[in-house]
């Protein structure tokens, strides 16, 4: 599944696959669901990319970049998700967005908070380069109460000298 997986830019009628995804119980543990009128506010914006992940033409999951018009080139993964946590595209779909980021955005910088008691998450972006820069203790409520983030980032410097043909 993963070998086919490309990414095309999402349009309004993605919206519900995406709310779809950020829905279901392993994504929505980590990822906290946006209303559809906020998504098509965000998707309007040109400050933000949506991008869809497909397989053999089907969706499988999603990005969202914020930030995208930084004047620092500091752009924001804001969103990551895979329909199916555990099956194997995780890894790939963060390589295509780490691409899309640095070589069709321009990022200098590519950041993203993960929840701390995210490990799988964590541990992914620690293999595919990503430098851990901090906690923000306690920065985002839910409805078990407060969580903390880990800030990650790469350089774009850091992109280019990865291995072309990294696992």
């Amino acid at each position: 599944m993963t070998a086919d997986l490309v990414l095309r830019p999402a349009e309004a009628s993605d919206i519900e696959t995406i709310i779809s995804i950020e829905s279901r119980g392993p994504v929505s543990k980590f990822v906290r669901p946006w209303r559809h009128e906020r998504h098509v506010a965000a998707l309007e914006n040109r400050n933000f990319a949506y991008l869809i992940a497909e397989s053999q033409g089907e969706p499988v999951g999603f990005v969202i970049f914020q930030d995208v018009l930084s004047a620092d080139r500091a752009i924001n993964l804001m969103r990551v998700a895979v329909g199916e946590p555990g099956q194997g595209s995780g890894k790939p779909l963060m390589r295509l967005a780490m691409r899309h980021a640095f070589i069709d955005l321009g990022a200098h910088r590519l950041w993203l908070d993960v929840f701390a008691e995210n490990d799988r998450a964590r541990h992914v972006y620690l293999g595919l380069g990503f430098v851990e820069e901090g906690t923000m203790r306690d920065a985002a409520q839910k409805p078990d109460g407060f969580h903390s983030l880990v800030i990650m980032s790469m350089l774009e410097d850091e992109y280019r000298a990865l291995p072309v043909d990294a696992p």
